[in-house]
């Protein structure tokens, strides 16, 4: 499935899921069904308006913009292996170990390296292997909470992460 089919699946999923049918999500934001159903295939793209309600209704649909967007699915994924939170917690734990590894790496590698022209060929690779570490531990951490925010709407996750960025 290409990324934008991806994104899009992911959308409709979090669209529906939170406002329990494609016909009631597709009265909430005043249009038809069937131009829903178009925007889900990516035949049509979700206008300006519709993307921030889309990001309001759940982490799941926010997510699914992110990924659609900024094309930076390594970072902003959707893991669709086992979604059980154990797994999930497992799997942050065994990335955070690789990550800390790999910040360790950086720190050790780019000490008195401040720009560019201090850094060798091996340099650029081993640091973009240990980038790469560390942005599975950030997707690891995202799905954890896009799956919270799915299962439990009571901690209305979206409206605290977004309530917590208005207060900094």
């Amino acid at each position: 499935m290409s990324a934008l089919l991806e994104a899009r699946s992911l959308l409709m999923e979090g669209i529906v899921e939170s406002n329990g049918s494609g016909r009631e999500a597709a009265r909430k934001f005043g249009i038809s069904p069937a131009l829903l159903s178009l925007i889900g295939k990516a035949k049509r793209t979700l206008a300006d308006d519709l993307k921030t309600k889309a990001c309001e209704m759940s982490m799941k649909s926010a997510l699914a913009i992110i990924m659609e967007y900024t094309g930076l699915n390594r970072l902003f994924n959707y893991n669709r292996t086992d979604r059980s939170l154990h797994n999930m917690l497992q799997k942050i734990r065994k990335e955070d170990r690789e990550a800390d590894t790999a910040r360790e790496r950086i720190a050790d590698r780019l000490i008195d390296k401040p720009t560019d022209e201090y850094l060798t060929a091996q340099d650029v690779e081993e640091t973009r292997v240990d980038i790469v570490e560390m942005a599975d531990l950030a997707a690891a951490t995202v799905d954890l909470i896009t799956e919270m925010d799915s299962r439990y709407q009571s901690l209305k996750i979206g409206e605290l992460l977004r309530e917590k960025e208005k207060r900094h």
